[in-house]
């Protein structure tokens, strides 16, 4: 059976000034003790964060890029800048300080985001530490997509995934089934069609809170996968959900890279 599985999560373009950590010290939350270790691009690797309770991440085999996405919860479109951000790749494991769990940590995550603003923080501040991040954000007017309930008959359904599970926001399809949603936010659905597919910003606007499960009626085989775009497939999917997209203008937010280096020895 051929499998193709398309993991998205997190928040699109929040509301109100960002604060940018590069702009002085103690701005941001940042981990207590941090490695950064390039991955041998010739031997086998592992993939994917995990994000666990007492406040401590692993990111394995990450580039620069994904790793200013993961942070700055951004869908890869929107980085640009410096050149060579795809390439090497890294892994990363940090640790919060222990003051900071007197309140728990969200451990929500996918492959690619994390769920807990001050995680991310965190891992903003390293990118500004390490690599000498530097950036600056672009605001310019175009298209943008507004996610919202439709008239038909809202069929996602509260999702069955344990209390407290960690993973989150699974979204994909495999042949013999259907397009499917696990434990997933319309804001992590809206994140989704931003980045793999419209590559615009989509705003949820469903009104809709909590995590959800669907599964499509429309049954996919091993030819649908084989067709180009064949992810683009889900915007079909939309309806039958009882959702929709209405296209419209507004802001569309940029970050601009303007100067890194790759990391010092651990």
């Amino acid at each position: 059976m051929k499998v193709l599985r398309l993991i998205a999560a997190g928040v699109m373009l929040a509301a109100g000034p960002r604060v940018n950590a590069q702009d002085g010290p103690g701005k941001l939350h940042s981990f207590e003790v941090a490695t950064i270790k390039p991955v041998d691009p010739g031997g086998m690797r592992m993939v994917g964060i995990t994000v666990y309770p007492e406040g401590r991440i692993v990111i394995r085999s990450t580039s620069l890029k994904g790793l200013i996405c993961t942070a700055y919860n951004l869908s890869g479109w929107q980085v640009s800048g410096a050149e060579q951000m795809d390439k090497p790749l890294y892994d990363v494991e940090g640790k919060a300080p222990e003051p900071s769990q007197k309140e728990p940590f969200d451990t929500r995550h996918s492959y690619w985001t994390i769920e807990d603003e001050r995680l991310r923080e965190m891992l903003q501040t390293l990118l500004i530490d390490r690599f000498q991040l530097k950036f600056h954000w672009e605001t310019k007017s175009g298209t943008v997509y507004l996610l919202q309930q439709d008239d038909k008959t809202l069929r996602l359904k509260t999702t069955k995934a344990m209390a407290g599970s960690p993973y989150s926001g699974n979204i994909g399809a495999a042949a013999g089934r259907g397009w499917t949603i696990h434990d997933t936010s319309m804001a992590q659905l809206a994140k989704h069609l931003s980045s793999y597919i419209l590559h615009q910003p989509v705003i949820d606007k469903t009104g809709l809170d909590g995590y959800f499960d669907f599964e499509s009626k429309t049954i996919l085989t091993n030819e649908d996968f084989r067709t180009p775009n064949f992810s683009d497939t889900l915007m079909s999917v939309l309806p039958e959900m009882g959702l929709k997209l209405q296209k419209t203008t507004g802001p569309v937010e940029g970050f601009v890279v303007d100067h890194t280096k790759p990391p010092p020895e651990n």
